[in-house]
């Protein structure tokens, strides 16, 4: 408010900070007949004021001195509070400002929330009371006080839920499934996609920690998380393949972006290209193979990930403005010193497509193969590794699985696992 003349002040005043200053302030321009908006970053007005109940140095109480200027400053038709909001930008000139307001949710309904309080009651959740500056326990969800205006409950999550936490990615899983619910298909995999662009892929092929970590299991059984992310995606991808949703356009870098060079089309580039991409990089990826995917194509067999789900997911990549070059190996075909040249910063995640030896005699023989490679044969051409009579597979892990169900595919009458 310093500095303008309150003639220019043109529909409405907004402002900033809900303490008994800011409230006077807008009981003041809202009784000279200006609109006021006042934003509080708490979930309550009365600032620090309503902190000391009993100890306000005239011997009042606070909150009788502050109660009434409360009530008052919600019940003024020209006055609208706006908690839990935060001014982060001011925009034009004085008399004609545009202002960008940050609001944070109360995780409640507002527009039906008749401060009953069995919300309160019913949450089994006890955090330190901040209000009281932690001499007591206060539940999840309750009144900061009980003369708190606005008159009704917040919910407070200071941490994240355990899927979230235990996901690589830190996926918000709360979110992407809610939005499935909303049957909101389109927006549930843009979500996922925030935090890891191969949404489609990982829904068929992530061991699902985030599962493990479901407080839904101490119930009945997790929430089907990985299946959940599989099912936004497969409906993201009928929709592109009925014509109703088309790909995104395809992007081009601005003349002067950085350049980066990634060395690897795996798993590991293609998210790193990715997220580069979206911060305005000139990518280019360079892969030796002449499919891009690594271990995604190389090493998980069809059965479990289809050729047309990879290739769908890194053209979407691609289409964010990332140059892929396949056929092409660095040291090879291509020097490194090369891209030392003409990149700005080289990220290798070249992979390691080498299965692990157990070091006994005899490993080395004829009929022994190694799993990572084997499964590699298998995709690599149309002339597949023809097996016949009994097979053993060692080890006990995703590798060791998905050999022995190849194995099976490709002729062996039957397969035992060694772990």
């Amino acid at each position: 408010m310093s500095g303008i003349d309150k003639n220019k002040m043109i529909g409405a005043v907004l402002v900033e900070g809900g303490g008994i200053a800011g409230v006077q302030a807008s009981l003041d321009l809202a009784n000279s007949g200006l609109k006021v908006y006042l934003v509080n970053r708490s979930a309550t007005i009365g600032g620090m004021m309503s902190h000391l109940d009993k100890t306000f140095p005239t011997g009042d109480c606070a909150i009788c001195v502050i109660s009434p200027k409360l009530v008052e400053c919600a019940r003024n038709l020209n006055i609208e509070i706006l908690t839990l909001s935060e001014l982060v930008k001011l925009e034009g000139e004085p008399g004609n400002f545009k202002a960008f307001i940050k609001k944070s949710p109360r995780f409640i309904d507002e527009q039906i929330c008749n401060d009953c309080g069995e919300c309160t009651t019913a949450c089994p959740v006890e955090i330190d009371d901040i209000f009281n500056r932690n001499l007591g326990k206060r539940k999840a969800i309750q009144k900061y006080y009980s003369q708190a205006i606005p008159n009704m409950p917040n919910m407070l999550k200071l941490g994240h839920a355990p899927c979230k936490m235990e996901c690589p990615a830190n996926i918000n899983v709360q979110g992407y499934i809610q939005l499935i619910k909303k049957k909101e298909y389109v927006k549930a995999v843009n979500l996922i996609r925030e935090r890891n662009p191969l949404s489609a892929i990982c829904g068929r092929v992530c061991p699902a920690p985030c599962e493990s970590a479901c407080t839904r299991s101490h119930v009945d059984s997790a929430v089907a998380i990985r299946q959940l992310k599989r099912f936004a995606s497969d409906e993201e991808m009928k929709l592109v393949k009925s014509g109703k949703l088309a790909l995104p356009e395809e992007k081009t870098p601005p003349p002067d972006a950085r350049k980066v060079a990634i060395v690897g089309a795996g798993p590991s580039g293609l998210t790193a290209a990715s997220d580069l991409a979206d911060q305005g990089f000139a990518v280019t990826i360079y892969e030796a193979k002449s499919i891009a995917g690594g271990m995604l194509y190389w090493g998980i067999p069809q059965y479990r990930l289809p050729e047309n789900i990879l290739e769908y997911e890194v053209e979407l990549i691609r289409r964010r403005g990332v140059k892929i070059i396949l056929n092409c190996a660095v040291g090879k075909d291509i020097a490194f010193n090369e891209l030392r040249k003409g990149y700005e910063a080289i990220y290798i995640s070249a992979g390691a497509h080498v299965s692990r030896k157990l070091g006994i005699k005899g490993e080395n023989k004829k009929g022994v193969l190694y799993g990572v490679e084997f499964l590699r044969q298998v995709g690599e051409g149309d002339e597949k590794p023809k097996l016949k009579g009994k097979v053993s597979v060692i080890g006990g892990g995703n590798v060791a699985v998905d050999v022995a169900r190849t194995a099976l595919r490709l002729g062996a009458s039957q397969v035992e696992l060694i772990s």
